[in-house]
């Protein structure tokens, strides 16, 4: 039987050679993605992103923000579940997160993305 904390480990490790091949390409000056994606992971780019009279960058805003949500949100759940199946939970759709951002960064307009999709999670979490 594999051990989960062995699969985690495996996974971090790849991670972490494949970023550092990747980070000993980039030259001083190139321009660098962090993050999710964008130069400001707040509440203020999402609102931006979101707004009606937006260009085709802002609509990519929301899209990698949401996307990157997802992912986030998918991957701890199943950090979870590797420990305890029975914590795992269902996952909002795409515009449930989308609503779920839109008052979260009305109540909290400078929180980074990064502890809102930690806060969803645990929301989702606590949930019966």
């Amino acid at each position: 039987m594999t051990h989960p904390h062995l699969f985690a480990a495996a996974v971090l490790a790849i991670t972490l050679l494949t970023t550092g091949a990747a980070n000993a390409a980039i030259a001083p000056g190139d321009d660098v993605v962090v993050g999710i994606a964008t130069d400001d992971d707040s509440c203020d780019r999402w609102v931006a992103a979101r707004a009606a009279n937006r260009d085709a960058t802002r609509r990519v805003d929301e899209y990698l923000t949401v996307t990157w949500m997802q992912g986030y949100l998918s991957g701890a759940n199943m950090t979870h579940a590797y420990a305890d199946p029975k914590t795992a939970v269902a996952l909002p759709s795409a515009v449930r997160i989308s609503a779920w951002l839109d008052k979260a960064c009305k109540d909290e307009p400078r929180t980074p993305m990064f502890f809102l999709a930690d806060k969803l999670m645990k929301e989702l979490q606590k949930r019966p």
